[in-house]
């Protein structure tokens, strides 16, 4: 894979803040749930009564190696961390290949926010839980790019080990098999073998978490469940705004802005015409969102604002990636339309052109609706080869 130079420049100063923030961990003191997790990681187990295990197994696995100092206790989350910007590079690419600069864009704008810096720095049950929510990302862009069946396969993998990190990495369940019902090409995948051998390896990975919690009554589910949506008095209004504020606070106001502006165009787009790519990020993000912001309404306490949107966003802890994408799909689609009236005028008879030019230049609104009709027959005349420049 050939790197740009623009990219190349992008990964440099990618490279240049995980360098600072790897001094960072070493010098600050553990937070208290940090240490708590630590504490985890001496005593290991299945699961424990606030979280599933992943999160201490990995804090164990480092001390364990290198000895009991911060920098340990944080490496393996640091790690992960920077290593789900791979697989929200590759996202960007296999769903969107025309679209060169998009994927430097991303993991700049991600490293730009306060979620993904912090996240490198505090280490939690949601560190390990958003690379696994990347890499299912990623196996499922691979999917909708036309990949083989033997991917799901990996997105069940990624599935079980993020269930071994936090209960909430379960959404992407009906997230991706909701994208399947609504997305016509996609919908072939429920009649086969594989989604549903992905969810049973999912299962085989959990199960240790489900046995410790048969031997323990239950416990960690019945705390989570109490935790989540126990009602607690605070004016509805007031609750919905602590929520988008805080979700908008940590990947900064105007990223959260241009997710949901561009949102409502990448839906706008998949309601023209079938668009896989947009459509499996709307459903990997907003469900996600409506799902926390309802919960919000009734929950004794919150999620750490801000990992609800690393949920929702491209790699899980990503970027809004298709926010970003849709205009620039827009404005690459714009020149190919233009080209694509002027074919559709030269193709017309001789005797009709002068009504195919009213068709494609008259403002009325019935000249409107007529010209996307000419556009959208050109444009499925048209096959446009990965990565290759519109016609």
């Amino acid at each position: 894979m050939v790197i740009a130079p623009r990219d190349k420049q992008i990964l440099s100063a990618v490279a240049a803040l995980f360098a600072f923030r790897l001094l960072t961990i070493n010098e600050i003191q553990l937070a208290p749930d940090e240490a708590y997790y630590w504490y985890w990681g001496q005593h290991l187990s299945l699961s424990y009564a606030d979280h599933p295990p992943m999160v201490a197994w990995v804090m164990s696995f480092f001390t364990s190696l290198f000895g009991n100092r911060e920098l340990f206790v944080r490496l393996g989350g640091f790690l992960l961390a920077a290593a789900a910007l791979f697989f929200l590079w590759g996202s960007a690419r296999a769903l969107f290949p025309s679209l060169r600069e998009l994927p430097g864009d991303l993991v700049l704008a991600l490293n730009l926010t306060l979620l993904f810096p912090a996240g490198c720095i505090v280490q939690t049950p949601d560190t390990p839980m958003l690379f696994f929510w990347a890499a299912a990302v990623w196996c499922g862009s691979l999917i909708v790019a036309g990949g083989p069946g033997w991917w799901w396969y990996a997105w069940g993998t990624a599935l079980g080990l993020g269930l071994l990190s936090k209960y909430t990495m379960i959404l992407l369940v009906p997230c991706t098999f909701g994208f399947l019902l609504l997305c016509p090409s996609a919908r072939r995948w429920l009649l086969r073998k594989e989604p549903w051998l992905g969810l049973f390896i999912a299962f085989v990975l959990f199960s240790p978490v489900l046995y410790w919690n048969a031997q323990h009554d239950w416990l960690s589910f019945t705390y989570q469940l109490r935790q989540g949506f126990t009602p607690r008095q605070k004016a509805v209004p007031l609750k919905l705004l602590e929520y988008l504020g805080g979700q908008a606070g940590v990947v900064t106001p105007i990223l959260f802005l241009a997710f949901v502006g561009y949102s409502v165009r990448a839906l706008r787009v998949c309601m023209e015409g079938e668009q896989p790519g947009y459509l499996y990020l709307l459903m990997l993000s907003w469900p996600v969102l409506l799902f926390f912001g309802g919960r919000r309404w009734h929950q004794r306490r919150g999620d750490y604002p801000g990992v609800v949107t690393g949920r929702a966003s491209l790699a899980g802890c990503l970027a809004p990636g298709h926010c970003m994408a849709a205009p620039q799909a827009r404005r690459r689609l714009r020149p190919s339309a233009r080209q694509i009236e002027a074919s559709a005028v030269d193709d017309t008879p001789p005797g009709n052109r002068a009504a195919c030019r009213f068709v494609l230049h008259d403002d009325r609104p019935g000249a409107r609706t007529l010209r996307r009709r000419v556009v959208h027959v050109r444009l499925h005349q048209v096959h446009l080869g990965d990565g290759d420049e519109p016609i």
